[in-house]
Order: structure tokens, then C-alpha cells, then sequence
């Protein structure tokens, strides 16, 4: 049994028959002959574990390990390339995501985690296109979802629950039923959100009435003293949404 410089992680070395690469902690042991095999990850950061393992040959099949209390899963698989599939790992405390599956093109599709924590999913699938569908993940709690569909240009289904702020899902392959589906589980805000679903398969068959329903949820929260000058606001703002769309 070796141990890294962090107490709380436990490499067991070995050479495991079902993993099609080298798993470690550290740059140098990623050029190592034998195979590493992780079996505890109780660490509170799991930072770019994976990071940059194509290097050798890229992580198809990841080991379930015990990831309660983990905070950050930042770069964690990042470039990943061959990787298909993850276990469902406990994700209760995760705050960040943050590019944790960019460059992951071989990834189709996520487990159900709990993500009600994250705050944090800056470039989460970026590069991911061969992503088709995602889980009905709770994103409330998430400030930042720069670049996090970017490039994901096969994804067909992602019910996000609870968003609350500025998202792309531009370049995606939305159907009008799938952007419908994120409309309506938008949360209810006072400070506004741009949600951009431009040129996904079923962007041109929404309405003006299903652009006006996903914008009353930026609305409603809104004072009544303040309705019509919020309206106008929204409608300025898709004025040119609204051209093409007549």
C-alpha cells in the first residue's frame, strides 16, 4: 500500500484488468509502468485527479469510491477522452464542478448526482460532444454556468431543475420539447437571466408565446411598481428574437 503526500488519500497499487490507464496523484507516476488503482478518495479536493491521463491512454471505466465530503471535483476527468461513464458518486457536499468533465469527448451521458450544493460549473462539459442527454441535475445554488455546454454539439436532453442565472445551451441539439422542458424548470428570479438556446434543432419553432412564458419567471418576482418597466425590459432585450420569429 502507498500513500500520497495527502494522509486522507489511499493509493493501492495493482494492475487492474479493467482499466484501460494509469490513475495517480502526480504528474510523474502518470509515465509509470504498473497501474495505480484508487481505492479510498476521501480527500475534500479531488482537483484534476485524472487530469491530462490521455498522456498515456485515457480512463474508460472508473472504480465507485467513497467520496463523501468532497468539495471539488474541479478538472477532475478533464481530458478524458475515452472515458464512456461514471459511477454515481456522493456528490452531497460538492461546490464545485468546474471543468470537471471538459475534453471528455467519449461521455454520452451522466448519472443522477446530487448537485443541489455545487455553486460553481464553469466549462462542466465543455468539449463533451458526443453528450446526448443529462439527468434532471438541481443547479439553484449555481452562480456560474460559463462555457458549460460549450461545444456540445450532440445534446439532445438536459432538464436542468432551479436555474437562476445567465446560461448557454447555444450550438446543442434542443428540440423545441427538450428547450420547452428547461423553460419551465427555470426558478423564479429578481435579478434576471439570459438563457441562450440559439441555434439548437428547435429554436425555430418556438413561439413568441413560449419565449413570453420562459420570460414571466424574470418577471414575476419583480414588484408590481416595477412589472411594466421589467416588461419592457424583457421585451427590448428579445426584440430581435421576436423579428425572426414572425
Amino acid at each position: 500500500m502507498a500513500h500520497s503526500t495527502d494522509p486522507s488519500i489511499t493509493i493501492q497499487l495493482a494492475m487492474p484488468e479493467d482499466i484501460d490507464g494509469i490513475l495517480s496523484l502526480e504528474a510523474e507516476s502518470k509515465i509509470a509502468r504498473g497501474g495505480l488503482l484508487v481505492s479510498s478518495l476521501t480527500s475534500e479536493y479531488l482537483s484534476a485527479i485524472f487530469n491530462e491521463l490521455p498522456l498515456i491512454i485515457s480512463l474508460r471505466h472508473v472504480p465507485h469510491n467513497d467520496t463523501t465530503g468532497v468539495r471539488s471535483m474541479a478538472c477532475m476527468f478533464s481530458g478524458c477522452w475515452a472515458q464512456a461513464q461514471i459511477p454515481p458518486f456522493d456528490t452531497r457536499l460538492l461546490e464545485s464542478m468546474e471543468g470537471m468533465f471538459s475534453g471528455c469527448y467519449g461521455l454520452i451521458t451522466v448519472p443522477l448526482l446530487n448537485t443541489e450544493a455545487v455553486q460553481r460549473m464553469t466549462y462542466t462539459f465543455s468539449g463533451c460532444y458526443r453528450l446526448m442527454n443529462l439527468p434532471a441535475l438541481p443547479v439553484g445554488n449555481v452562480s456560474d454556468f460559463n462555457g458549460v455546454f460549450s461545444s456540445c454539439v450532440g445534446l439532445a436532453w438536459a432538464p436542468l431543475q432551479g436555474i437562476a442565472t445567465t446560461i448557454s445551451f447555444w450550438g446543442c441539439a434542443l428540440s423545441k420539447a427538450a428547450i420547452l422542458t428547461i423553460f419551465q424548470n427555470l426558478a423564479y428570479v429578481s435579478n434576471g437571466q439570459s438563457i441562450d438556446v440559439g441555434s439548437n434543432s428547435g429554436t425555430n419553432e418556438l413561439s413568441t408565446a413560449d419565449l413570453a412564458a420562459a420570460a414571466v419567471r424574470d418577471l414575476i418576482a419583480q414588484p408590481a411598481d416595477d412589472f411594466n418597466a421589467a416588461a419592457q425590459r424583457v421585451l427590448n432585450k428579445n426584440a430581435e428574437l421576436y423579428r425572426r420569429l414572425a
